[in-house]
């Protein structure tokens, strides 16, 4: 089989000598080049010989059609092997080259591995003329270089035993080496060509892993440095021109993508030129040529963005009845672009003069803002974008549906820009356009806000890419139409921005239009309940709110209905509708009673407290930064069900707006924010809190409810969101959380506390408002301490509310005490008392009991615990020894002052029985007119 040679091999055959050479190759071998057979499957050993008693451990050496192996000898492998194959077998394997030794990518290599002085050789008989010839052959070791083998077999080997071998023992590694073999015969001789090595005796981790390929037999003698730097030029002319080819197929593809149909200009005919010129032959023909062709091809390509863009509003213009323009090249198409843009824009003004109302609302899929400033009027328009600035990438939309839209002709324009990497694309009525621009031309949109490709003062101080963009289409008949922006990107730090949207009609359905818009509103009106919270109840909306607007509704039905309505009345009904909404929205309500006072309860559905009322919290009442939300809702208890007076905060503008406050034992507390009430944190405004200060108070806005029946919101007016309830029963204010804000009115329930006590008797007593006191035959006392088991009792003249007391009669008692409860906590502790608002069992301290027909405080044991019912008091003393502390038969109480007065008694003791002359500081004993004795203290 003859050699293929390279395309450069008059080349190579002019440069191996001054002697003439000739390949022979073909005459005298065949399957020089290993095309035939089947490589070697990578990892695997296809074929194994017989191996012998002390070979089963090794893959053997696999045919190759032409060449022989030798039957016996040691460890050895070999075989085909594919360029690029990857790893070999021999051993753990090494990775074969991807080229040859001339630099083809197809085709075989011959692969050998020789171990523990194994011989791994192929050989082929021939019979050479007498001459000189010279052996050429390129060899690859992918492992070794450390270890030499024992004897070099590549080369010719005569019959009678001449060898004429190559001297190479250890091969560089990862490099292609030529072995020129030379050698003289005298006469015809016969012998065989051999290709192989015979090992050292080390296995196959150690040993070369050898490659050959490029078997050439040269009749003559070779210049081994004119071969190699002939082979090295042949090479690296081959490596451009698959560098070419590449360029070639990238130009060809781009031409003939449907992408780039549009691309007309000056870069399409340089890329064909570059196409039309002959194939260079050498590696700087090939470099230049292919440098070139890329040139073109990116320039190419380039061009697309901008004729894309002339065709897009090309496309817009010519549904406007606007001629096409043409473009030169790149450059030429983006000024032709602008010039149509500026055409396009004065002709939507001109024709489509009927403005279609959007709605403000929008539908957002993803992370999606509304921002202002760096924008065309300076910053007083919003403009949508992505928040997805450090995303991975961007996927986002916006949309709104116009619903009911009649038949005509329409034109939806906005004005948009985006990054270099991001696709931002606009549609409606089954049309769209997704150009827009991502460079600062300086040109677009002026300061305005018109389309403006000239002279002028641009968006942004040179317009950061803002222009118009528009999109007609016309619909044959009503119906709803989906307006949606969407912008892609496959990479962080892209941006997308569009504002400004304006829909456009024609004027000959401008009255259509705007019925339909009448009939929106209308359907909106139809979604109101006007019953709900509409009547007499207080925060309830006044009825003539609902005949009010039903009124109007049915005017607006009327219009809609009239086929002789004009553009102005039909308008008109349609802002009537609206503000009518709006009004009943906001109607006014039922004012409560001046002074009147109410509970007000959640009512929200689901709500862990629902029923529960609104009451003093645990934060500061005065003073700056108040340490928390004031009032929560936790009360579940008539006597912390604390009651609230509305008054109105008399703004003509706003006739709901009230002043709350509630009546606690600090005074009048009204509600506030905690900015009103000087907090320094930053969500103060959120925080509800109290205050005695009228000039902090916040005026807050009563709603009616739209969900329940019989309740209301309540609106922070600091930041204009509901008060609501937390889970947890604070009330606050959050953008973030709406529901739990429905409450209810509830008429306060009076706490009633009865109280019946013997003439010179004791009780406790602890009321959640401020007891009455005058005439009622008892004494009100506190107790901070005691002296031994005497407790020092104080007269209070003025008691308050929830604060525990002793009360002494002095006279039967039996009254019940009712008032409004001011109460936040279920006990409260003063000295030595606790009161509790509700029955309590305690196993320590001290009870008010009457044991052996004596009235004292008694201890109370865990073992014998007592239950202290609701609204009384108890010793809160645990360390004390004493089993009983004594309230005596009298103490510094009016009965004891009434006897030293009006002299009944008849002598006065110490406690230790001596007689005294006069009251002394400490326990004084008297003993009374009638044979009673009375106890005095004296502090």
């Amino acid at each position: 089989m003859k050699k293929k040679l390279l395309f450069a091999a008059a080349m190579l055959l002019a440069a191996v000598g001054v002697n003439a050479q000739t390949d022979v190759t073909s005459t005298y071998l065949t399957n020089a080049d290993f095309s035939q057979g089947t490589p070697i499957t990578v990892g695997t050993c296809t074929y194994e010989k017989d191996k012998g008693a002390n070979n089963t451990n090794y893959a053997q050496l696999v045919p190759v059609e032409g060449w022989d192996i030798p039957e016996n000898g040691d460890a050895r492998a070999g075989g085909l092997i594919a360029f690029g194959s990857g790893v070999w077998i021999g051993g753990p394997g090494y990775v074969a080259p991807v080229t040859d030794s001339d630099g083809n990518t197809e085709g075989n290599i011959l692969g050998l591995v020789g171990v523990w002085t194994g011989t791994a050789q192929y050989t082929q008989n021939t019979e050479l003329p007498a001459g000189t010839y010279t052996l050429v052959v390129g060899v690859y070791n992918s492992k070794g270089g450390t270890n030499a083998f024992d004897k070099n077999l590549i080369g010719f080997i005569e019959n009678g035993g001449t060898e004429h071998l190559a001297s190479t023992k250890n091969y560089s590694v990862n490099t292609w080496k030529y072995e020129f073999i030379t050698f003289t015969l005298a006469e015809t001789t016969s012998g065989k060509v051999s290709l192989g090595y015979k090992s050292s005796n080390v296995g196959s981790a150690s040993s070369q892993h050898l490659f050959l390929s490029g078997l050439t037999l040269f009749e003559g003698e070779v210049d081994a440095e004119a071969y190699e730097a002939a082979k090295a030029a042949a090479r690296e002319a081959k490596e451009a021109k698959v560098l070419w080819d590449a360029a070639v197929a990238a130009a060809q593809a781009a031409l003939i993508n449907p992408d780039y149909a549009g691309v007309t200009g000056s870069e399409k005919t340089a890329l064909e030129a570059e196409l039309a010129k002959a194939e260079p032959t050498t590696k700087d023909g090939y470099n230049e040529a292919t440098t070139a062709l890329n040139n073109a091809t990116t320039a190419f390509k380039a061009a697309k963005a901008s004729f894309d863009e002339l065709a897009e509003i090309n496309a817009v213009a010519a549904k406007l009845g606007l001629d096409e323009l043409s473009a030169e090249d790149a450059e030429d198409a983006i000024a032709q672009a602008h010039v149509q843009n500026v055409a396009v824009f004065n002709k939507v003004n001109e024709d489509y003069t009927f403005p279609v109302t959007l709605s403000t609302s929008w539908t957002k899929t993803g992370a999606t803002q509304e921002n202002s400033g760096q924008h065309w009027d300076g910053g007083s328009t919003k403009y949508w974008e992505p928040n997805q600035w450090g995303s991975t990438s961007v996927n986002w939309a916006i949309s709104q549906t116009v619903a009911g839209l009649p038949a005509g002709d329409y034109v939806l324009m906005a004005t948009g820009r985006r990054s270099g990497d991001i696709t931002m694309t606009m549609s409606a009525g089954g049309e769209s356009v997704s150009t827009f621009p991502n460079a600062d031309f300086g040109l677009g949109v002026d300061t305005s806000g018109d389309a403006n490709f000239g002279e002028g003062t641009f968006a942004n101080g040179g317009g950061r890419g803002w222009q118009w963009r528009f999109i007609p289409f016309t619909l044959t008949e009503a119906g709803d139409v989906e307006i949606k922006v969407t912008a892609t990107a496959p990479s962080t730090h892209q941006w997308a921005s569009i504002t400004a949207f304006k829909l456009l009609a024609k004027p000959d359905a401008e009255v259509a239009i705007a019925k339909a818009e009448l009939l929106a509103a209308i359907n909106q009106a139809n979604e109101v309940d006007t019953e709900l919270n509409v009547g007499e109840g207080v925060f309830q909306k006044v009825p003539s709110a609902a005949s009010d607007f039903a009124s109007i509704l049915g005017a607006a039905q009327d219009v809609y209905d009239d086929p002789e309505a004009t553009l102005d009345v039909v308008e008109a009904s349609t802002e009537a509708v609206l503000a009518a909404i709006d009004d009943f929205a906001n109607a006014e309500l039922n004012a409560p009673a001046a002074g009147n006072q109410y509970g007000i309860t959640i009512v929200t559905e689901g709500h862990p407290f629902i029923g529960n009322a609104i009451v003093a919290g645990n934060g500061e009442i005065t003073g700056n930064n108040p340490t928390g939300n004031f009032f929560n809702v936790k009360g579940d208890s008539p006597y912390l069900a604390q009651t609230f007076t509305f008054t109105s905060a008399e703004n003509a503008e706003d006739p709901n707006l009230y002043y709350i406050s509630v009546e606690l034992p600090e005074g009048t507390v009204y509600l506030t924010n905690g900015t009103n009430n000087g907090s320094a944190a930053g969500w103060a405004p959120s925080q509800i809190q109290g205050t005695t200060d009228s000039s902090k108070r916040l005026a807050f806005r009563i709603a009616a409810s739209t969900t329940v029946e019989g309740a209301f919101n309540i609106i922070n007016t600091a930041n204009d969101y509901k008060v609501i309830a937390q889970d947890g029963g604070n009330i606050y204010t959050d953008e973030n959380a709406q529901g739990n804000g429905e409450f209810a009115l509830v008429e306060p329930t009076l706490v009633e506390v009865p109280t019946a006590i013997a003439a010179g008797k004791f009780a406790t007593r602890i009321y959640p408002f401020k007891p009455a006191v005058a005439n009622n035959g008892v004494v009100y006392y506190s107790c901070e301490a005691a002296e031994e088991n005497e407790l020092t009792l104080s007269e209070v003249a003025e008691p308050a509310a929830n604060v525990p007391y002793i009360l002494e009669a002095t006279v039967d008692v039996n009254e019940t005490q009712q008032g409004y409860s001011i109460a936040g906590a279920n006990t409260y502790t003063d000295g030595w008392l606790t009161g509790v608002f509700a029955s309590t069992t305690i196993t320590e301290g001290y009870v008010l009991q009457t044991q052996n027909e004596k009235q004292a405080f008694y201890k109370v044991s865990a073992d014998a615990a007592i239950t202290v019912p609701a609204f009384r008091a108890y010793l809160n003393k645990s360390d004390s020894g004493v089993k009983s502390f004594n309230l005596g038969d009298d103490t510094t109480g009016i009965s004891a002052l009434e006897a030293l007065t009006n002299n009944a008694f008849e002598a006065i003791y110490s406690a230790d029985g001596v007689k005294l002359n006069r009251i002394e500081k400490g326990v004084n004993i008297l003993k009374m007119s009638d044979g009673t004795t009375r106890k005095v203290i004296l502090k």
